[in-house]
């Protein structure tokens, strides 16, 4: 899963905060690709039918072609202007290289990069690192320092060397891949709309609880086969609560996606007390919904085991005896003491138990010349078990966990979901792979494998597991691969 990244400038006198501040300005994008791949992706439906994305470029530009986002581009030099064209100098006059950006009206505002004898060292130094011959690897440098100057939330690039460079010329940007930029432009467009898009810039539109529930089905392939046969025991028996442990889980996991989203958004704003108290809120209600989504799981191999159905309130992972009783060795190797699976439930359950004692707090870090972030402390009762978990799930740091001197173990909140919600998830869809649906009474296998997805179906998925941040899903193939951009232009592409 991805982490989104939003450049933060320092407040700037006549350019408003930033948009995902409280009445921040439109989400500004600057976007770096050859002409042939701006484009709306006009022929992403056919009829009622959704397309596969055909170029990831293509989809990231209908989706910044909005009203509330403000999108420029990196013009080529024999390209028409218009509205949002960068047109760069290709030399400096003095030591500033000058760049214009058409607005409305047809009016030019002229800008500049300065310090152009530094860039020229700079790529001089660093060119052979890079693998590109000092003017191109000038061009690549001019362009991330014009998206610093225009004060660009998000700098889209298709460049390997600007994708791939470490140093803080270049960072400074932003500079993101189109698969990343995606999760950007759909947090922030779910953040602001009712309806955001599926099909850019406005073909196809769903309310973001729509985008959660169907990105359920797209990560979760073991689920619809699952479902099938707890909704075929309904039918057939009039038994009720399988297909509402089905409809608990589903919702659940919905949920979760919905709080994850919450918490980058609340992430990306500056801390002040409103976002530390909302990144607390929405980490405690993500674990709780994450956690109910197990539980439920765990009913419905507990009815598949035969149990009886008064005895349910006993079924739990973490409960050895009632794992025992199930008589199914696979699952319980998949929460057997110290196992994978084991151990990312614990860290779910012992992180949401602590709404029983202490709970969770935040504070604020700052850290040099970083800006200030909010993090979440953990219980010292708590700090030792999970240490321990999460030592076997890869290290505490892999998981955004850091003990500060004096203010204790805490949670960098983002890296953390990212790595929490995919483990959680991936355990979740094994533990009802494994659970004996066929086992039920009346349910007949060969007629439950669920009904597979169709291309228009998978292409759907596809689009709202990319603008969720989620990756390809499962059943998706993947879009064709994405061209390398080459360098046009001595200064300006």
């Amino acid at each position: 899963m991805s982490i989104p990244r939003v450049a933060r400038h320092s407040p700037r006198a006549g350019d408003p905060p930033g948009a995902f501040e409280y009445a921040g300005r439109r989400l500004r994008v600057l976007i770096d690709a050859p002409r042939q791949r701006r484009s709306s992706g006009d022929r992403d439906m056919v009829g009622d039918r959704v397309e596969m994305p055909s170029d990831l470029v293509s989809f990231c530009w209908g989706l910044a072609s909005r009203d509330d986002v403000e999108l420029l581009w990196v013009n080529e030099p024999d390209e028409p202007l218009t509205v949002g064209s960068v047109v760069i100098d290709e030399q400096p006059s003095a030591d500033f290289l000058q760049f214009r950006v058409w607005s409305e009206g047809g009016r030019t505002v002229g800008r500049a990069v300065s310090l152009y004898s530094q860039w020229e060292e700079f790529a001089e130094r660093d060119a052979p690192d890079v693998g590109l011959p000092q003017d191109r690897w000038l061009d690549q440098i001019l362009v991330a320092r014009v998206a610093v100057e225009l004060r660009c939330d998000v700098f889209i690039t298709t460049r390997g060397e600007t994708l791939g460079y470490d140093g803080r010329y270049i960072t400074e940007a932003n500079p993101m891949a189109p698969q990343d930029a995606l999760f950007v432009l759909g947090l922030y467009l779910r953040s602001r709309n009712r309806d955001c898009p599926i099909v850019a810039p406005a073909q196809l539109v769903m309310p973001p609880s729509d985008m959660f529930r169907i990105a359920v089905d797209a990560i979760m392939p073991s689920g619809r086969p699952w479902a099938a046969a707890l909704y075929k025991l309904r039918w057939e028996n009039d038994i009720e609560e399988p297909s509402r442990l089905v409809n608990a889980f589903r919702e659940r996991l919905s949920w979760v996606l919905r709080y994850r989203d919450r918490l980058h958004i609340a992430l990306l704003a500056p801390h002040d007390n409103d976002t530390a108290e909302n990144v607390r809120a929405d980490l405690s209600n993500l674990l709780y919904n994450l956690v109910g989504a197990f539980d439920a799981a765990a009913r419905v191999a507990h009815l598949c085991a035969g149990n009886l159905p008064k005895d349910q309130r006993k079924a739990g992972w973490q409960n050895p005896t009632w794992l025992k009783s199930l008589n199914n060795t696979a699952l319980s190797d998949l929460f057997g003491n110290s196992s994978r699976g084991s151990d990312v439930f614990a860290a779910c359950r012992n992180l949401r138990n602590t709404i029983h004692g202490e709970g969770l707090s935040s504070t604020a870090l700052q850290e040099q010349s970083a800006p200030l972030q909010t993090m979440v402390r953990i219980p010292d009762s708590e700090v030792a078990a999970l240490t321990a978990l999460l030592d076997r799930l890869d290290g505490p740091i892999s998981w955004g966990l850091r003990t500060i001197p004096g203010a204790g173990t805490l949670i960098d909140t983002a890296p953390f979901i990212e790595r929490l919600v995919p483990e959680a998830l991936a355990v979740l869809d094994e533990a009802i792979r494994l659970t004996p649906t066929e086992q039920l009474t009346g349910v007949d296998p060969a007629t439950v494998v669920g009904r597979p997805f169709d291309a228009s179906e998978q292409a759907t998925h596809h689009r709202i597991a990319l603008l969720l941040g989620l990756g390809a899903a499962t059943e998706v193939h993947p879009a064709p691969a994405a061209a390398s951009t080459a360098a046009v232009g001595a200064a300006s592409h």
